[in-house]
């Protein structure tokens, strides 16, 4: 079912970063070929060998450190772009010393930032599978705890009596007042109620008339018309009701 099949498809960043830049691709995870792609830094800064030892050694060092560190900032620049774009999952691979840097500069991010580590690598290294497989892992983790908190939040909201409702009639009816998050759907169970737009004065799903719609195409209208997020989860984490949301506000 397409609900589902939008469920399944993350949109996420993986950022490859080392010593001279770095590559950040936007993907959605049921899409083979990347959604777009970015690279930063790319200063080759280059110092002719000298003797080990002595001033010039240090200073030789601090500067190609220093051509390192703008390199991995130009990275962090693009990668903090891409976030402010809307991605909410970014994936960062690399040389160690550059991928700290990064990971450490996203610290504070309204993204989710997972660090692949030595199975990520770049894919010029000969370590393109282990990479792949090290996204499918991370993208899987990711689904999994977002899923998890999503009841966690819902059944917390519930026992408080507040931020939260169940059942096709209320979902309905936050989706009137623009409160509506994330809509949480069992489509099998939602697809044996009717809705009736006229029963919900201001719900806007088109025009569809007044006659009576299926509850799960109904309420995923509703959310694809307020932007709301739509997750899949069967009806025994949703209290047994068929559909739930969480709200924006209480």
């Amino acid at each position: 079912m397409w609900v589902q099949l939008v469920d399944r498809s993350l949109r996420f960043a993986v950022v490859l970063v080392d010593h001279t830049g770095g590559q950040i691709t936007v993907q959605r995870s049921d899409v083979p070929e990347p959604e777009s792609e970015m690279t930063a830094g790319g200063d080759t800064y280059h110092v002719h060998k000298v003797p080990v030892g002595g001033w010039s050694s240090l200073r030789i060092q601090h500067e190609t450190e220093q051509v390192w560190k703008r390199n991995a900032d130009a990275v962090l620049a693009e990668t903090e772009r891409v976030v402010e774009q809307g991605i909410r999952l970014v994936l960062v691979a690399g040389d160690p010393a550059s991928t700290g840097q990064v990971l450490d500069g996203l610290r504070k991010s309204p993204a989710t930032v997972v660090h692949l580590g030595a199975g990520g690598g770049r894919a010029d290294d000969g370590g393109e599978d282990a990479r792949r497989q090290a996204i499918r892992d991370a993208l899987m983790e990711y689904v999994v705890s977002r899923r998890l908190e999503l009841v966690h939040q819902l059944k917390d909201r519930l026992g408080q009596g507040v931020g939260a409702v169940t059942g096709v009639r209320d979902v309905a009816d936050a989706f009137v007042t623009g409160q509506v998050e994330t809509l949480m759907l069992d489509p099998a169970a939602a697809a044996g109620f009717e809705l009736l737009v006229g029963d919900h004065p201001g719900l806007d799903l088109g025009a569809v008339g007044n006659q009576p719609l299926r509850a799960d195409q109904a309420l995923l209208a509703a959310a694809a018309r307020t932007d709301s997020a739509v997750t899949v989860l069967p009806a025994a984490a949703l209290g047994g009701a068929p559909t739930a949301a969480v709200l924006r506000w209480g």
